[in-house]
């Protein structure tokens, strides 16, 4: 993941198979350091790494005791957590789908995911204060996400936007 230029370094956050390590380089692209990052778990799956002005977050999931755990990971430039959050916790069953979005100013973050195609969460997370802003489940009715689910938005306040498409199948016989 090219994280982008913090405090004068080209940083790149790489997803190895056992560990994470953050490259810095100069503007000649002359490597300057390679430090391993800790992340909670060492399988963790990067759902989205984001670009702060003076730092960065990676948002990221993993298993632990039969749940899947988000977190999400404010890391220096160094390399040095410098804070981590848990954003929310999915019960297995849900899909292996997870979408990340973010707000425009990039100051805001949506999770939403469903289960088995039918419940929607979303979870709404502020990356500048580090805190959860809102977390809801609901069941649209005769809903079906693969079918149904276009897309989802989320403005600079956190208001989340879910994008649905319905058509009527009854009517094009």
């Amino acid at each position: 993941y090219l994280v982008g230029r913090i405090e004068g370094k080209n940083l790149l956050f790489r997803d190895r198979t056992d560990s994470y390590m953050l490259h810095g380089y100069d503007d000649e692209m002359n490597q300057l350091f390679e430090k391993k990052v800790e992340l909670k778990n060492r399988r963790a799956r990067i759902l989205d790494v984001i670009p702060g002005q003076n730092d960065f977050t990676v948002v990221y999931r993993y298993f632990k005791k039969g749940r899947i755990e988000v977190f999400a990971q404010r890391i220096s430039p160094e390399g040095d957590t410098l804070a981590s959050q848990m954003i929310s916790q999915f019960n297995p069953r849900v899909n292996n789908f997870m979408e990340v979005h973010r707000s425009q100013d990039r100051s805001k973050l949506m999770i939403v995911d469903t289960d088995l195609g039918k419940r929607i969460f979303v979870t709404v997370f502020d990356l500048d204060n580090f805190t959860v802003l809102w977390d809801r489940s609901f069941t649209p009715p005769d809903f079906s996400f693969e079918r149904d689910f276009l897309d989802a938005e989320i403005d600079n306040q956190g208001n989340g936007y879910l994008i649905l498409e319905k058509d009527n199948r009854k009517s094009k016989r």
